[in-house]
């Protein structure tokens, strides 16, 4: 994929939004170009040139690749598209991005079924550190299914069996209460057998507070259900 930003400014461009000067220090051109492109839904892409969203974010090489990833995220913002999301949330190194870096924003916009979806699709990918894993995982704001459940606990338990010493991790302090939001409560008796041993037990206090928020999430329901 090539992109060719523009060579000056169409003052017509003001209708639709189009800035004129950079906010940073983003050359004019590049953009103009990023603008433009963000305001175009990403199907018409994948459309056009009849190719997956995966294989259009693959594709994206050279001296742009960065402007056009940024666009195609903003379009991808603009126009929820599941296809797309996927591929721009984490986009694989090739494409010039940080394959350390994973980008939650997208999901919000999409299906519970289709975030859980993809969700899970990335965070079974081997090739993402587990910073980045659980940084998705702490920012997804939708109630965990089976599927999720499983693909966040065993990204939790991953992390907990590369710790090359047990001690506290800041990181899981930061998790851990985003996920006794997302779990069932049912999982509460599971992760209280589950979560034991050194490591876990140097994050004592934000386990505990994980699981009793868990806990007091299955005693409300069953009260409901009474």
């Amino acid at each position: 994929v090539e992109v060719e930003p523009p060579a000056k400014y169409d003052p017509a461009w003001a209708r639709d939004g189009i800035a004129e000067k950079p906010a940073d220090r983003t050359g004019q051109r590049q953009w103009w170009a990023q603008q433009i492109l963000g305001l175009v839904p990403p199907t018409h892409w994948s459309t056009a040139w009849k190719l997956s969203p995966a294989e259009c974010v693959a594709a994206v090489t050279g001296d742009y690749r960065k402007l056009l990833l940024a666009a195609w995220h903003d379009a991808a913002v603009r126009h929820p598209d599941a296809g797309w999301a996927a591929p721009l949330i984490a986009p694989p190194a090739a494409a010039g991005a940080d394959p350390d870096r994973v980008d939650p924003t997208l999901l919000a916009g999409l299906p519970p079924a289709d975030q859980e979806a993809i969700l899970v699709d990335v965070l079974g990918r081997s090739d993402l550190k587990h910073e980045a894993l659980f940084h998705l995982v702490a920012r997804t704001t939708f109630p965990l299914g089976p599927r999720g459940t499983e693909a966040v606990i065993a990204v939790a338990e991953r992390r907990a069996a590369a710790a090359k010493k047990s001690g506290y991790d800041y990181e899981l302090t930061y998790v851990l209460p985003e996920l006794a939001l997302r779990l069932p409560p049912a999982a509460h008796e599971d992760l209280a057998r589950r979560w034991v041993g050194p490591y876990w037990e140097s994050n004592r206090r934000a386990l505990d507070g994980c699981l009793q928020t868990l806990q007091l999430r299955r005693d409300i329901q069953r009260e409901f259900a009474t």
